[in-house]
């Protein structure tokens, strides 16, 4: 579906994370395939949205002083945008042989939903560890721009993403996703369906939990057009590692995408 090439990468806060620049192509199925993620997280919304008993779902919308046929469009630009960002880290992390243990867009259909974007299970030097990733995607505000737009837009996005990561909130973001998780093995069990896979990860994401041992990372898309071999480096440099984060390594990833700015447009 895509394929990666390390560009560059350089250390960051004294070795505690590195930053790496990785230029991203797209094979010819991705677009067809993005589509058919964004329409299943199209059905993953109406779902969620059909759940709602007609009671509660009156109650709010007089509570909010709106029509009961006022609704929030399927068709929504800045979500779009945002899943799609969600959906190519995703398949960043399966190409470097991960193992997805929590795909938000998946479970609420929407990038606007608040948490962490995926946890994934990672075999790194004999080890398995546990992986939080935030992403980002830019798009609009740089279309047409000239590369001077490039870095403080990907440098605020990097910034934006390590206040995700504050320790306490990244704590209840995990509690929260092990909630989810035994609920839907309690479902799973209840309509007699297997739930091997959900259980062994809501065990392992519970038990890094309780050890405080994960690593996170920010991933920032952009189309390849506006980056350089420099955009790296004046994205990262002088970037201050908020003291909220705690000691957890933290690596932060820009990903060039050719051709990102037409397919995204195209969808």
């Amino acid at each position: 579906m895509i394929s990666l090439k390390e560009e560059k990468s350089v250390e960051l806060w004294s070795g505690i994370g590195k930053a790496t620049h990785f230029l991203c192509n797209f094979g010819s199925d991705f677009p067809n395939d993005l589509k058919k993620s964004l329409a299943h997280a199209a059905n993953v919304r109406q779902d969620r949205r059909a759940s709602k008993t007609r009671k509660s779902l009156l109650d709010s919308i007089r509570a909010a002083g709106i029509l009961a046929s006022s609704q929030r469009p399927l068709n929504d630009k800045e979500d779009k945008v945002g899943l799609i960002g969600e959906i190519i880290a995703e398949q960043v992390s399966l190409q470097r042989k991960f193992d997805s243990l929590w795909v938000k867009w998946k479970v609420g259909g929407t990038s606007k939903s608040l948490g962490i974007d995926l946890v994934v299970g990672a075999q790194r030097r004999g080890t398995s560890e546990l992986l939080l990733v935030e992403s980002k995607h830019i798009h609009a505000e740089v279309m047409g721009k000239g590369l001077e737009v490039t870095s403080p837009a990907i440098r605020a996005r990097f910034a934006d993403g390590l206040t995700e990561f504050d320790h306490e909130k990244t704590k209840l973001n995990l509690a929260g996703i092990l909630r989810s998780m035994g609920k839907t093995i309690w479902n799973s069990s209840a309509a007699s369906q297997s739930a091997t896979a959900i259980e062994a990860a809501y065990d392992f994401v519970k038990s890094k939990l309780r050890q405080m041992e994960f690593s996170e990372e920010i991933i920032t898309a952009i189309d390849s057009q506006y980056c350089t071999g420099g955009t790296l480096s004046e994205c990262v440099h002088g970037l201050q590692l908020p003291a909220s984060i705690g000691s957890h390594s933290l690596n932060l990833i820009l990903l060039a995408c050719v051709s990102l700015e037409d397919v995204t447009d195209k969808i």
